[in-house]
């Protein structure tokens, strides 16, 4: 007879035993790890590129340095080449100074961040401006035909002016480079960070990985345990149901039959009634009672199914295949799923026939 599972009580530990870790903990620590590595990896990335954005825009004031140095000395050159009534030295005309002007845009474009450098930018932008008017001066004196004063305006003004822009120049490049320096230091540490976080982070996914795979290995384990033992079970079942004494049947009920046998029989009630078991499993055991009897075994069932009783126990008569009568003892239980469903009848059969020959004899005798 089937009984209620109860819930198993948790076992009492002993002092000085500490209870087990859940092996989720160390899974949701390594995830937890993982997840704070990339973040900082990724922020880090971000500062990295931020720094890099900045060096290359050192590079690229350097270069835009050397560029209004070299534009200012082709001004010069083809103004001292006009003067002089030389053939000019370099395409670009002294007058307009395009490759200086556009260089100097870019300049200040890119130290917009850099106070420093806009200041000088403004003085370097102011001493050009001189310089240029200086030097125009210059050109139209010698155009008059005044070469001499012509000449000495350029000894007296654009000569310093020239040197004092260019120390202008040199200045700004020299601080460019040391701040070009101390930021492919800082890019160079950035990038050291980047890499360690990159690490600790594919460490930590490594360990996530692995941990998983270790509770993945356990409860495929656990499953494999838990199988092999509903395997033995039903094995031991099998054997019991088959070879016990008395006769034990398995009767699927009508409202939940799924098309399979209706009626499942050990080799005892095969015996007990005459039939082979191949033939019990398209019959009901209300088939096979004695129609002359009472039907104590559908009335047995009806009081479990209408839920006043949780199992019950009669006295059934059948019929033998040969006729006779077969006075069984019964014990009716039904199992039930995790939700109350009903599923199938199990009936427990003890042949009680010679015990009634005996009782109807003696209650014969007495009459």
């Amino acid at each position: 007879m089937e009984q209620t599972e109860q819930p198993v009580p948790e076992l009492a530990i002993p002092e000085g035993r500490s209870r087990r870790l859940n092996p989720l903990v160390p899974l949701a620590a390594a995830g937890a790890l993982a997840l704070v590595t990339v973040a900082f990896a990724w922020g880090q990335s971000q500062a990295t590129l931020n720094e890099a954005s900045r060096t290359s825009r050192s590079l690229a004031v350097l270069v835009a340095l050397s560029d209004v140095e070299r534009g200012l000395l082709h001004s010069d050159l083809g103004a001292l080449a006009s003067i002089l009534n030389t053939a000019p030295v370099a395409p670009i005309p002294w007058s307009g100074y395009g490759l200086q002007d556009q260089s100097l845009a870019t300049l200040k474009q890119l130290t917009a961040d850099n106070l420093d450098q806009q200041s000088r930018w403004n003085q370097l932008r102011l001493a050009l401006d001189g310089h240029e008017q200086v030097l125009e001066r210059s050109v139209k004196l010698a155009a008059s035909g005044n070469s001499a004063a012509a000449r000495q305006l350029l000894t007296r003004q654009v000569a310093p002016s020239l040197a004092a822009i260019l120390g202008q120049l040199r200045a700004m490049t020299r601080d460019e480079h040391q701040l070009l320096q101390s930021r492919q230091a800082r890019l160079n540490q950035q990038r050291q960070r980047l890499q360690l976080l990159q690490l600790l982070s594919l460490a930590a996914m490594l360990l996530m990985v692995s941990l998983n795979l270790v509770l993945l290995k356990r409860e495929r384990q656990a499953s494999e345990a838990r199988l092999a033992a509903l395997i033995s079970s039903e094995q031991r079942f099998r054997y019991l149901f088959e070879n016990a004494s008395v006769g034990m049947t398995i009767t699927t009920l009508p409202a939940l039959s799924s098309g399979g046998p209706a009626l499942e029989a050990n080799e005892a009630v095969a015996t007990m009634l005459g039939y082979s078991k191949e033939e019990l499993q398209t019959w009901n055991l209300e088939n096979l009672c004695d129609p002359q009897e009472p039907q104590s075994h559908a009335a047995g069932l009806a009081s479990l199914l209408d839920g006043s009783k949780a199992s019950a126990r009669v006295v059934q008569c059948y019929r033998h295949r040969n006729g006779q009568k077969v006075w069984v003892d019964e014990g009716l239980v039904l199992r039930r799923n995790s939700s109350g469903a009903l599923l199938e009848l199990i009936t427990i059969m003890l042949n009680i026939t010679a015990l009634k020959t005996e009782e109807q004899a003696l209650l014969e005798k007495v009459h």
